[in-house]
């Protein structure tokens, strides 16, 4: 599993893989320094290489931004 964060979530995502990886699932974490201009290739061939991934942001719901763009 791939978790992508910028900022704060970051640490929300590092705390989760630990606990995914206690329940033997791997999970490796993204942090986007710089959201532009915003590395989406290497977004895109981790994503596709983990088959599974989810996004950390700030909002409840993310209607614009790099979440969307992910």
């Amino acid at each position: 599993m791939t978790l992508v964060a910028h900022s704060r979530p970051v640490a929300d995502c590092l705390d989760a893989a630990k606990l995914l990886e206690a329940d033997g699932i791997s999970a490796e974490v993204i942090n986007l320094r710089s959201i532009r201009p915003l590395d989406i290739d290497t977004i895109i061939a981790r994503c596709e290489r983990a088959r599974a991934s989810a996004g950390g942001s700030l909002r409840s719901i993310d209607l614009a931004g790099w979440g969307l763009e992910i």
